[in-house]
């Protein structure tokens, strides 16, 4: 046994040791009951969340309440010990609990002037005595701390990429950034000069550089119309199954809707319930397609009640009107509610219910399964354990994205 010790002695670990004399250390606590972290430490933890935790006892019977939660990426053999609290009021020192790493599966060694963690047999972190205060300190992970880094589920975020990638790895990130469009489209949007603040895009020619790819494919694939190679020997004509009047009324109702001042139109309507509630509780999509600036902009639902809906659309008018636009007409379902009716009174706004069963006098209908496919090209372009339940965190990246990719009818540049 003291052969194997000192054998250990010079074999460094995988991870855990460093160098870096301004790293701090973590005091090896058998008596802890989680890695409980300083916040002064809380730099060297990475995927931060915020955590309403339990509170913790310390020896003299006090309290202090965990806040924030993360990974210290002791290794990666480790699965549950590498899971850390961030503890407001810890002062001394962090602590590395002794008891989590024997509950994944290791083995922890004290010597007189040294501590180490075995798992499979293998030496994944060491430690040296402090004879200062007695204790055993073991290095936090090497690793660049994070300077001021925000919880995960604060809507920011921060990258930067290098320049002198390959063109193709640019063109990759760039597409997959956008949503990743059909290449026609992308390449459209870059020659008109939508997207001149990304770096170095005017050098890349996305046909050649990029072929088809699975989020492209899965967002953008539609299903085909019923109907379309029919066997029938003949079809019936529209004035055998309508009597003539309803087909003068509906050619009426044509006539009505497309002479209609084209100028300051918009259109509105609502998804279809999303095959997945969010984490937020959110269902549905309020989806609005304006003709002039050729903008479409979505709103997430929980309901499909007439105030939350209002309440939607209030928000995504008053996006428009903030950039400098004003609409004055809307179109929209014939199930449209009086509160939403009230609502576009009151802000000066005319509207026009469409007639039952003519959906394609609506462009809202055609803006929604635009925003569709480019809202699940988005979705297949995240990580295969991107959480489906999170699908209405990635709205307002969507309703950026599809409308760079759009040009004004007002101002086409």
């Amino acid at each position: 046994m003291c052969n194997t010790l000192d054998s250990l002695n010079n074999v460094q670990p995988q991870y855990g040791t460093t160098n870096d004399a301004y790293t701090p250390v973590l005091k090896a606590d058998s008596g802890a009951t989680s890695n409980y972290i300083r916040v002064k430490d809380s730099k060297y933890i990475s995927d931060i969340t915020r955590f309403n935790g339990p509170l913790v006892y310390q020896p003299d019977k006090t309290t202090l309440k965990i806040s924030q939660r993360g990974s210290l990426n002791l290794s990666n053999k480790l699965t549950t010990a590498n899971k850390a609290n961030i503890l407001p009021g810890l002062t001394n020192s962090s602590l590395l609990s002794v008891g989590t790493l024997c509950n994944d599966g290791c083995i922890a060694i004290f010597t007189k002037d040294h501590f180490f963690v075995l798992k499979n047999l293998q030496l994944i972190l060491k430690g040296t005595r402090n004879w200062t205060d007695g204790l055993w300190d073991v290095p936090f992970p090497h690793q660049s701390p994070t300077t001021n880094q925000p919880p995960k589920n604060v809507e920011s975020i921060n990258y930067i990429i290098k320049k002198d990638q390959p063109k193709y790895h640019l063109a990759a990130y760039i597409h997959a950034c956008m949503f990743s469009p059909t290449i026609s489209t992308l390449q459209r949007a870059v020659n008109l000069g939508n997207l001149i603040s990304f770096p170095n895009i005017d050098n890349i020619n996305f046909k050649t550089s990029l072929g088809p790819t699975a989020a492209m494919a899965k967002g953008h694939l539609d299903q085909e119309y019923s109907g379309l190679q029919t066997t029938k020997q003949s079809l019936q004509l529209a004035s055998d199954l309508y009597p003539q009047s309803e087909i003068k009324c509906n050619e009426a109702i044509f006539s009505l809707f497309y002479a209609t001042d084209i100028n300051k139109k918009s259109y509105l309507d609502i998804t279809g319930k999303f095959p997945h509630a969010s984490s937020r509780g959110n269902k549905y999509l309020l989806v609005i397609y304006d003709h002039d600036s050729n903008i479409i902009l979505a709103h997430v639902l929980k309901t499909r009640q007439a105030a939350e809906i209002t309440a939607a659309w209030k928000k995504l008018y008053d996006t428009i009107t903030q950039h400098g636009h004003t609409t004055k007409y809307w179109i929209m379902d014939n199930e449209a509610s009086a509160h939403l009716k009230n609502a576009l009174t009151k802000n000066d706004q005319t509207f026009q219910l469409t007639p039952p069963h003519m959906h394609r006098i609506n462009a809202a209908e055609r803006a929604i399964l635009t925003y569709k496919n480019h809202l699940l090209a988005g979705l297949a372009t995240c990580d295969e354990n991107f959480p489906i339940n999170e699908w209405d965190r990635l709205i307002p990246a969507a309703n950026i994205t599809i409308n760079l990719l759009r040009n004004s009818r007002i101002n086409t540049k």
